[in-house]
């Protein structure tokens, strides 16, 4: 059995490495804010600083990093499929499509290659050969990466539309989220019905992996990342949705005036859940205030300036 099989598999074992990191984090209760304005608190880990923390990477320092681990595993160095992802990471784009492409004929059939040439062709900017393999990849192994490959077929139907139409997805979104939903929503991408968690999942998920490649400016990651950044919001507290609009506006998200609205409509949930906290303080101060006085006339209790013009007068 081959270990660590594919750039798809390795990364996703990158992945789970970096979540496992994060899962410290899912002891901590997060404080925040609901989209409409409510107090939340929430156990998890903060999705927007992972990103941040691969952007930072490069594909030569990820494929360090996975050596490192390969070497840890004791998994020995002569696979072709590692020796594939070697290249792809290395930037030796042309020589890994080539071998690929002669393994695919040695061994047709194998999830991992097609799933390789396709990470491979795209990386060139060969975005219908890319797709032509993922979509193959996904014949082969439809549960791949939890499921979420439709993302990347989308993310490569996109990227050949904005090919012939650069200035789509100015006025329309990747991701057709409606402007009103909630956990329980359903939205339909490309004829398929998708729960949002599904969606949230998906988008993760292949930010995890398409960002270590992508750096900003990118159209299309700019659009992943807004998406997010909405589910999130609706659906765990809109700080987090913050944190990824900053994101999306860094990866040069076209529609700028729909960002700004979005980040205000945010921001102004936090001032009204700060203000409903003020209120309900001040609601509390008058009625500890009213207690008193009531209390005070009824004689249930005495002050002490009260108590000594008793003891006098008597």
């Amino acid at each position: 059995m081959k270990s660590f099989k594919g750039l798809s598999f390795i990364l996703c074992v990158s992945l789970v490495f970096s979540l496992m990191a994060s899962a410290a984090n899912a002891c901590l209760w997060i404080d925040g804010t609901t989209i409409d304005g409510g107090r939340t608190r929430l156990s998890g880990h903060f999705i927007a600083s992972q990103l941040r923390s691969i952007i930072a990477e490069t594909p030569k320092t990820k494929l360090e990093e996975l050596m490192e681990l390969r070497q840890a595993a004791e998994v020995p160095d002569s696979d072709q499929d590692w020796n594939s992802v070697k290249k792809i990471l290395a930037g030796d784009l042309d020589l890994a499509i080539k071998e690929l492409i002669e393994f695919e004929r040695i061994n047709p059939g194998e999830y991992s290659t097609a799933a390789n040439l396709g990470t491979a062709y795209e990386l060139i900017g060969d975005n219908k050969q890319a797709l032509k393999w993922i979509s193959e990849a996904i014949n082969r192994n439809p549960e791949s990466h939890d499921g979420t490959e439709w993302l990347h077929q989308l993310i490569l139907e996109t990227k050949i539309q904005l090919e012939a139409s650069p200035n789509a997805f100015e006025n329309e979104r990747v991701i057709p989220l409606p402007e009103y939903f909630d956990i329980t929503s359903k939205v339909t991408i490309g004829g398929t019905q998708y729960d949002i968690n599904e969606i949230g999942k998906a988008l993760e998920f292949q930010l995890h992996e398409r960002l270590v490649f992508v750096k900003p400016r990118d159209v299309v990651v700019s659009e992943l990342l807004f998406s997010l950044a909405r589910i999130l919001a609706h659906t765990t507290t809109v700080e987090a949705g913050i944190d990824l609009l900053e994101l999306s506006n860094q990866y040069g998200f076209k529609d700028k005036a729909l960002l700004d609205k979005t980040m205000a409509e945010y921001q102004a949930a936090i001032q009204w859940r700060k203000i409903k906290g003020r209120v309900k303080i001040t609601l509390g101060i008058l009625a500890v205030i009213g207690f008193l006085y009531i209390a005070y006339k009824k004689k249930w209790i005495v002050f002490p300036s009260d108590f000594r013009k008793r003891t006098s007068s008597g």
